[in-house]
């Protein structure tokens, strides 16, 4: 081996041993620093998902609970508490509710769980319901119900 081979590879050696020494800290350091600013982020992007999901949910409330007050659901209300109700009419009910307020889903159900009229279901009227009534009843879906005055009192 020559002079200068010899030479090529101790200067080699000599300046990769601190770099290698170097690198792993480096890596660590920088690994811990992406990772923290990845942490802040998708915790700042849940935060926001939570308060979005939060007001859609006020929203939402609200939006059933005006709905549930509103003259076409207490008269289709009163007319199912009498045994007044034209099923065909009710059955586009919702439909025409859901365009004229901007929901997405609705569904009116009678006491028993059965669909008295479904916008975005439409085939749906006449069927029970009773996962979609229990999911109300239990907080996953928003549930308003109307109180039908009759010479009794209030039937719910």
């Amino acid at each position: 081996m020559k002079l200068r081979s010899k030479l090529t590879l101790g200067f080699a050696a000599v300046a990769a041993v601190p770099l290698l020494a170097l690198s792993f800290p480096a890596k660590s350091a920088l690994s811990h620093a992406v990772e923290g600013a990845l942490t802040e982020r998708l915790d700042g992007a849940a935060r926001a998902t939570d308060l979005a999901v939060e007001e859609a949910s006020r929203e939402s409330i609200q939006a059933a609970q005006l709905l549930a007050g509103s003259e076409p659901v207490e008269a289709l209300a009163q007319a199912e508490h009498d045994g007044d109700a034209d099923p065909a009419q009710a059955a586009h009910l919702a439909e025409s509710l859901m365009q004229t307020r901007g929901i997405d889903v609705l569904e009116i159900l009678d006491a028993n769980g059965t669909v008295l009229s479904s916008g975005h279901l439409p085939g749906r009227v006449g069927d029970r319901d009773a996962q979609g009534l229990s999911l109300a009843q239990a907080g996953g879906a928003h549930l308003a119900q109307v109180e039908v005055k009759s010479g009794e009192g209030i039937a719910t």
